[in-house]
């Protein structure tokens, strides 16, 4: 399979932000990289034939459109995410877009399936199980979830062929606080993880991936005393010995990017000091500011679950109308979020987040005023 070369740069980002109108403060620097405030996430949504060529359509929309950030994984829609958002990248670069002007994540941890595959006992069997080869061993497995180097391994070459990228910008371990949450002790866990990383690390050196992170649910937001939490530190540490296990120096890792949930309702990521950091305890959002991390927040909108429920006075201060352009505009005002992630499976949701990307600012004082940290002038 011919995969697409190059990855996304300073240059070729910037290049893309200047190609695009957009209000001040949609476009943001991390890792010298250029992100667009608002990217396209692709966690929900069926397999027909209609949503699958819905969602490459939404992707070339988003990326011709001044969104330049993808969020997938392989487990999203059995595959079908990743395929999709391949189908419509390659529309784009045809289209004369250029590879290095956008960001492409992916994830890897939960077991899953072929939405191609009819005999999907047989597809399993065959992709981890094989006797000659097997990806998973036991006790690799736990819950549906494994951080075994192996199977991370066997994820990212999928992702990259689903994707037809050669290299991807951002890999995720995906909610890792999940073996945590199903008894895996705290030292085990962390073994994992540096296990986990070690191969991630490999594969930047192998020309696959230019950083790496974890993509979680509750882990980044549960305080110490909470039996998922995940410590940066730690996290920091396991990633500094990875890199000297593959070759080089510690403080030369690429684990530098993030991701949580980050919304109306789960606000933890902005006020609950829950990192043990250096000289006292931080938000997640603050220490990850200090490492200079890319961060995306996930369930930007809930999944819409909060329609309905915002207050009015929430879109009268950040001037918005609606209660999903009033979430998507406080999510990624949050100070410290490179990126609010938001479910784009149709052209039309596309037209309509890059429309408000180019409309709105976005209005950092006016979420801690609300959050009740600060002044309406950012203080």
């Amino acid at each position: 399979m011919n995969l697409t070369a190059g990855f996304a740069s300073l240059e070729g980002t910037a290049r893309y932000s200047g190609a695009h109108a957009a209000a001040k403060g949609h476009y943001r620097q991390s890792q010298g990289l250029t992100f667009s405030s608002v990217g396209m996430g692709s966690y929900l949504g069926e397999t027909d034939s209609a949503a699958r060529a819905a969602y490459a359509d939404a992707t070339l929309v988003a990326l011709q459109s001044g969104i330049n950030v993808l969020d997938t994984a392989a487990n999203y829609r059995d595959q079908a995410s990743e395929r999709d958002l391949g189908a419509g990248i390659a529309r784009f670069l045809a289209a004369g877009g250029r590879r290095d002007e956008i960001v492409v994540a992916s994830k890897a941890g939960f077991i899953h399936g072929d939405c191609d595959e009819p005999d999907g006992d047989a597809w399993f069997d065959a992709t981890f199980l094989d006797p000659s080869a097997p990806v998973l061993l036991p006790g690799d497995v736990v819950s549906g979830h494994s951080l075994a180097p192996r199977f991370i391994e066997r994820q990212l070459d999928r992702s990259r062929a689903n994707l037809g990228l050669a290299c991807l910008d951002i890999y995720y371990l995906h909610n890792p606080e999940h073996q945590l949450e199903w008894g895996i002790s705290e030292s085990a866990f962390y073994d994992r993880i540096e296990a986990a990383f070690e191969a991630l690390e490999r594969a930047v050196d192998a020309g696959k991936l230019r950083m790496y992170g974890v993509a979680t649910w509750d882990g980044l937001r549960a305080g110490p005393e909470e039996k998922g939490h995940l410590s940066l530190v730690k996290l920091v540490h396991h990633a500094g010995a990875a890199r000297m296990k593959a070759g080089g120096k510690a403080s030369e890792h690429h684990f530098r990017a993030i991701q949580l949930p980050v919304n109306l309702v789960m606000t933890e990521a902005f006020l609950r000091p829950g990192q043990p950091f250096r000289f006292g305890a931080q938000t997640i959002l603050a220490a990850a500011k200090e490492l200079g991390m890319v961060v995306m927040s996930s369930a930007s909108l809930m999944q819409m679950r909060i329609a309905g429920r915002i207050p009015p006075e929430y879109a009268m201060a950040l001037g918005t109308r609606g209660d999903a352009a009033t979430a998507l505009q406080f999510t990624r005002s949050v100070p410290g979020v490179t990126t609010a992630l938001v479910g784009m499976g149709r052209p039309e949701h596309a037209t309509a987040n890059a429309a408000f990307a180019t409309s709105h600012a976005p209005d950092s004082g006016t979420v801690k005023t609300l959050l009740g940290t600060g002044s309406i002038h950012g203080a």
